[in-house]
């Protein structure tokens, strides 16, 4: 069985991988962003011979932090590709891949809510935990980190981008909703419900969740094993009045409020021409700062 955490970027999706695994006993992994470079490649061609598969791990950032060096198949398609993904959980996890078939793999990465279409194909059985949490609060956990988007309105646009892409999603798609703010309070409920779901499966006592060195500083909470329920309301007091605004005044926004039980602080206010023209340029400011703070803390990607 394959778990995949759903959700957008600085939503919570490490803090609730280190948590099942530590309660569930699953294996996990760093993100694996290169997985969707291998999906588009087999898209594309049918499917990748051993170089092509090397030539793409090798020079991906993400890839390179698992520190690995699996078995790769002469060719890599999707009639094969849960297989080579046992693999490199297994090499990651130092298991064989008949402990990691036994039992569970998780992947939080949060740009899984945006890769359903393939994901779908390439993990036709697996389950989608819909990571939930209120869009205020995400930004302001984004807001300052070093690759952004650090503007309430570059934020909004790209979430907004998310939102459509998860719900165009493939209809047979398996999904666990799991709030963010009621899971930090009280994760039992959650690992109740996927007890039930996972069934018999050969669970490992001594599975670690392990993040790479370079992202430990902006997951210090995660390290600790131990959810903030302060930090729920904390972006009332990060947020400017206008970021707060920008959110609020999203129709996106305003509809996922109404289906998950946000309340709004405002009547919302959507920007101008002018704003969107220097929003574009500070911006564009802010990326070329964010690749050199990135490049000095050794984060390639």
């Amino acid at each position: 069985m394959n778990l995949f955490v759903a959700a957008f970027p600085r939503s919570g999706t490490t803090f609730l991988g280190k948590v099942l695994v530590n309660e569930l006993g699953l294996y996990s992994s760093p993100e694996s962003h290169f997985l969707f470079h291998l999906y588009r490649a087999i898209e594309s061609a049918g499917e990748i011979n051993k170089q092509q598969l090397s030539a793409i791990l090798s020079r991906n950032f993400k890839y390179q932090v698992w520190n690995i060096s699996p078995e790769l198949p002469e060719v890599l398609n999707i009639s094969n590709f849960v297989a080579f993904y046992e693999e490199l959980i297994a090499c990651f996890n130092n298991v064989s891949r008949q402990r990691v078939r036994d039992n569970v793999t998780l992947d939080h990465t949060p740009e899984n809510m945006i890769n359903q279409g393939y994901i779908n194909q390439f993990f036709p059985d697996s389950i989608q935990l819909h990571l939930i949490r209120d869009p205020r609060a995400v930004f302001a956990s984004i807001k300052h980190v070093k690759w952004g988007p650090n503007t309430a309105l570059s934020f909004i646009q790209e979430w907004e981008r998310a939102e459509r892409d998860w719900h165009a999603r493939p209809k047979n798609t398996k999904v666990i909703d799991v709030k963010f703010e009621g899971f930090v309070q009280d994760p039992e409920p959650v690992i109740q419900e996927l007890k039930g779901v996972l069934g018999d499966y050969q669970a490992d006592s001594n599975a670690q969740f392990i993040l790479p060195g370079y992202t430990q500083k902006q997951h210090k909470l995660v390290s600790s094993g131990k959810g903030d329920t302060s930090r729920i309301q904390a972006w009332k007091d990060i947020l400017t009045k206008r970021d707060i605004e920008l959110i609020e005044g999203s129709e996106v926004a305003k509809a996922y409020f109404d289906r998950h039980g946000y309340q709004a602080m405002s009547s919302g206010r959507t920007s101008g021409i002018i704003e969107r023209i220097t929003n574009r340029t500070l911006n564009k400011g802010l990326k070329a700062v964010n690749r050199l703070k990135r490049q000095a803390d050794g984060d390639g990607y």
